[in-house]
């Protein structure tokens, strides 16, 4: 196994009671992590509060508290419960009944050096993959001075303001439509939807285009901003961090997300931006327009050209 770039080490807590064994660990590790020591459960977890490690190898029998302690400290604790452990024990027996406690991997003393560093490695693995599971992808945007959130895995694409072919009859919120992808796919205004002015220029608007259930659509907003990954832990019930700004956004909301900023945003769900009954009427509108002879279908789009250009 190569070793990493010292800046990419991953950090391990080598917790044992035995001098003997934290030098052989020691020994085995160093050219390829950065390391900690403890030598029983009370100053581990004294350590795994001063700084969280990204892995634990940890024995089991050891004076003032034993491994099967700290492992059950870590699995309950919200900010160190996708650290890695690998139990590195004596005992056979006792160390497979960890693996029901959370424990990632288990290894019997005496162990070779390469046989623990592939452990570690697994143990990290699996660490990451916990991590990643924990994690929602989320793309931010604004309208206004109103930051706002949609999930990730319900967005399509992000396009340039375009023109649009308006719909007859069409409420204000509902800008129009525009063929993508041989399909017609109508275009909300948010702002006029919800009540949110616009801060920019409508040709410096984007359009996002959402993974809707029932049909494709379009919002079109002020900004969009890089996606980011966020842990579940930040997610919160919206009814109680809701900005005044955003009340009536709030039959649309999913729950409120801890952004980079650190300030909770409101992040709303795709399938709920429009109500049942409009919803219906759009759809019945865009049947339309798909049972509409293609050499009117074309008059129709370059005369909203003309008139809704974006």
């Amino acid at each position: 196994m190569p070793a990493p770039k010292v800046s990419e080490r991953a950090s391990l807590l080598l917790v044992d009671d035995s001098i003997a064994v934290l030098n052989f660990q020691k020994a085995a590790l160093s050219n390829y992590y950065q390391l900690s020591t403890a030598m029983n459960g009370i100053e581990a977890i004294a350590r795994l509060k001063e700084s969280k490690p990204d892995a634990v190898v940890l024995d089991l029998s050891m004076p003032e508290m034993d491994g099967d302690e700290v492992l059950r400290f870590i699995r309950k604790n919200e900010s160190l419960k996708d650290i890695g452990v690998l139990i590195l024990s004596t005992e056979g027996q006792r160390a497979r009944d960890c693996l029901a406690l959370g424990a990632d991997d288990f290894l019997l003393k005496p162990s070779k050096p390469e046989e623990l560093r592939a452990r570690v490695a697994s143990a990290l693995e699996q660490a990451s993959r916990r991590a990643t599971s924990r994690q929602k992808a989320f793309l931010f945007f604004c309208v206004g001075s109103m930051d706002l959130g949609l999930m990730l895995s319900e967005v399509e694409r992000i396009l340039p303001a375009l023109a649009l072919t308006p719909f007859p009859n069409a409420p204000a919120w509902l800008l129009g439509w525009f063929e993508l992808d041989a399909v017609a796919t109508a275009v909300i205004d948010f702002s006029r939807l919800t009540g949110l002015e616009h801060s920019v220029a409508l040709p410096e608007r984007k359009i996002i285009i959402l993974k809707h259930e029932r049909l494709h659509l379009g919002i079109c907003v002020d900004e969009v901003k890089d996606p980011e990954e966020l842990d579940r832990s930040v997610l919160e019930d919206p009814s109680a961090l809701l900005p005044l700004a955003a009340e009536s956004l709030k039959g649309r909301l999913e729950f409120m997300a801890r952004a980079s900023g650190g300030s909770f945003v409101p992040v709303i769900r795709a399938s709920k931006f429009i109500d049942d009954q409009e919803l219906e009427k759009l759809m019945n509108s865009l049947s339309l327009i798909k049972a509409e002879p293609r050499d009117g279908f074309e008059q129709s789009r370059k005369h909203g050209r003309r008139k809704n250009r974006l």
